[in-house]
């Protein structure tokens, strides 16, 4: 009877045992894995009106966490070092999604990459000066505490680096004038700048000065959450939970001047013309000018997206074609289906024969060629971009139809604006203050007695026709 006590005994204890191994290879660690986030760091970390963690770095760990099964909480900390230190302390598990350098692999372990992004250079918009990074020498330029722009910078010789202890503040910074520069990642900086509506005022010079991979990192030598970590995120970046994450989070922010806005306001600028044209013709005319420039502006900015459009191709809606020196297809994403010929794009796998010269040139020149085309009753943009140091040709393609029909209504308004103008027979006439130069309409200058183009109108011309009595009082007005 003893014996059997003493076996039943040691079978519970065996099965005890097995239990808790079980447990401990599903939870590593300990119960509870501790995950640092950042205050405020967007779009990767914010705090919602709740309190709570939010953001792209945290909606993926929530997904990774629920997959593999851990049971997970959030340490929030106010800057990258505190959140550092806490990781070597031991005081939280894993960082959930960091920038992967050779430095901090001193101290931690990194899992696969999760996805990348661009370093890059900012400069407000009216600073003509600066065009690339060998621009900056003798420049003052922000760059923030334990980010990699501070290596970046203080590699080279003659720049004035300025750090700062948080991106927001090395962007007031930049903002106010205090720097000419700021050398930071351009998810972050272009998240504050939406958010603060400011993203006309600063602008993007040049290529991203490095590609830099981010992961989650843990502290170093613990293999078997890494090794658990590895296997979810492998799987989780290949799926459409992930993409809609991620476009939830980088997608582009919203030009405010987009075609629906402007085609409004060209609405109520045609118009108005109608109703008021002999008293607000001045105005109307600059109006109509802002609007064109404001969209060539819009046309711009959009341009320089386009070296973006190749981080993610295979989800990009926009087509994206790599072609070599011959014409051949080396790679096309399925926008291209869709927007441009399905014949080309699948069976013949070489470009039209139109292209090839495009691609000739670029290639030659290694200067970025344009082409617009026309297909299924849509306007496309095609960049022909030339790989460096290859001979191959990236092609962007990009979707312009709405911006011709604005450009089109616009060069229509500013037609019929001069056919009016014709047909009141009204002498119109400015006067350029700074240069002195006036600009005139025919019926102006035959109700003076000239014909067009008779005379060099200007200050002096026309101050020659005034009764010299006349002249104090007129440029003491013009004086006041």
């Amino acid at each position: 009877m003893m014996k059997n006590k003493l076996l039943k005994i040691l079978i519970i204890f065996l099965l005890i045992s097995v239990a808790q191994l079980i447990g401990q290879e599903i939870q590593p660690e300990g119960s509870l894995i501790k995950v640092g986030v950042l205050r405020d760091f967007p779009p990767y970390y914010i705090i919602d009106e709740d309190g709570r963690p939010s953001g792209f770095a945290v909606e993926v760990m929530d997904e990774i966490s629920e997959i593999a099964g851990l049971d997970i909480i959030y340490i929030i900390k106010d800057s990258w070092t505190e959140m550092n230190n806490a990781l070597i302390a031991g005081k939280i598990d894993l960082i959930c999604n960091q920038g992967i350098t050779e430095a901090r692999k001193e101290f931690f372990d990194f899992t696969i990459p999760v996805h990348v992004f661009p370093v890059s250079i900012f400069v407000l918009n009216e600073n003509n000066d600066i065009h690339s990074l060998s621009d900056l020498v003798y420049k003052q330029v922000a760059a923030v505490k334990t980010n990699i722009g501070v290596s970046l910078l203080q590699g080279k010789d003659n720049i004035d680096t300025i750090i700062f202890d948080t991106p927001i503040e090395a962007l007031y910074e930049l903002l106010a004038g205090e720097v000419d520069a700021l050398v930071y990642p351009e998810p972050i900086i272009v998240n504050y700048l939406f958010r603060m509506e400011m993203e006309n005022n600063v602008r993007i010079i040049g290529e991203p000065l490095i590609i830099i991979k981010r992961a989650m990192a843990v502290k170093k030598g613990n293999e078997e959450l890494i090794n658990i970590l590895n296997k979810e995120i492998q799987n989780f970046v290949r799926t459409s939970e992930f993409h809609s994450i991620y476009h939830k989070w980088f997608g582009e922010p919203e030009q405010y001047w987009n075609g629906f806005r402007i085609a409004i306001m060209a609405g109520i600028v045609l118009f108005a013309l109608l109703i008021i044209i002999a008293i607000w013709r001045y105005i109307s005319i600059h109006r109509l000018n802002k609007e064109l420039s404001n969209s060539i502006k819009a046309k711009n900015e959009t341009e320089k997206t386009i070296f973006n459009l190749s981080l993610f191709p295979d989800q990009n809606p926009n087509p994206v074609l790599q072609v070599s020196k011959t014409g051949a297809i080396l790679y096309y994403n399925e926008s291209c289906y869709h927007i441009l010929n399905t014949k080309i794009a699948k069976s013949e796998q070489t470009i039209p024969k139109q292209w090839q010269g495009i691609v000739d040139r670029a290639i030659r020149t290694n200067i970025i060629q344009s082409e617009e085309i026309e297909h299924n009753k849509r306007i496309f943009a095609l960049f022909f971009t030339p790989f460096p140091n290859s001979d191959c040709v990236n092609i962007y393609g990009l979707d312009i139809t709405m911006r011709k029909l604005v450009e089109t209504a616009l060069r229509d308004s500013q037609e019929r604006w001069n056919l009016a103008l014709e047909g009141t027979e009204e002498g119109i006439w400015e006067w350029y203050i700074k240069t002195g130069k006036m600009s005139y309409n025919d019926h102006w200058m035959r109700l003076l007695g000239y014909e067009p183009d008779e005379v060099d109108t200007n200050y002096e011309w026309w101050k020659q026709s005034i009764d010299p009595e006349n002249i104090p009082v007129l440029e003491k007005a013009l004086n006041d």
